[in-house]
């Protein structure tokens, strides 16, 4: 087995480096920490108060534009075709390829204001590095490397 369909086999097999807690009764066993949820917690704490907090979500200055599109799909009940917030191509065709996210954030933003849509972006980065992690030690990753790898993808978050 080697390439896509290794990883799907890999996607249903839970990790290997997961310890096999045998004889622990299933009340300990759901209350005991696993990898993946100990990644999904330290991601989450890391993203939104350790480095640099919520200020480093917001580092890409397209949040902004992500979020008032977002909330022109959700005022008009469909996806925009032509481009309405550029100076210099204003209405020109454009396709939004990011309009179901655009939208999750105008709503987010609606509701909860840029709070609300920075913990919606960190929940998003920390389920996709737990997930990271899921995947490698389901594909039988070691735990060091892992690791090493989770705090590499960590680098690289922003919004």
């Amino acid at each position: 087995m080697n390439g896509y369909s290794q990883v799907i086999h890999a996607l249903g097999s839970p990790p290997r480096f997961r310890d096999e807690r045998a004889g622990i009764n299933s009340l300990a066993f759901w209350l005991l920490p696993n990898l993946v949820g100990i990644v999904f917690t330290v991601t989450l704490l890391q993203v939104l108060f350790l480095s640099a907090g919520v200020p480093r979500l917001f580092h890409d200055s397209d949040t902004g534009w992500h979020v008032r599109n977002g909330e022109a799909i959700l005022s008009t009940a469909a996806v925009p075709r032509a481009d309405r917030f550029s100076y210099t191509r204003d209405g020109s065709p454009w396709f939004a390829w990011e309009w179901l996210s655009d939208a999750v954030f105008g709503a987010v933003h609606r509701f909860a204001g840029l709070p609300g849509v920075a913990m919606i972006a960190a929940l998003a980065i920390a389920v996709t590095v737990s997930g990271a992690a899921y995947l490698a030690g389901s594909m039988g990753g070691s735990l060091f490397f892992t690791a090493v790898a989770t705090v590499l993808l960590l680098g690289t978050t922003s919004m």
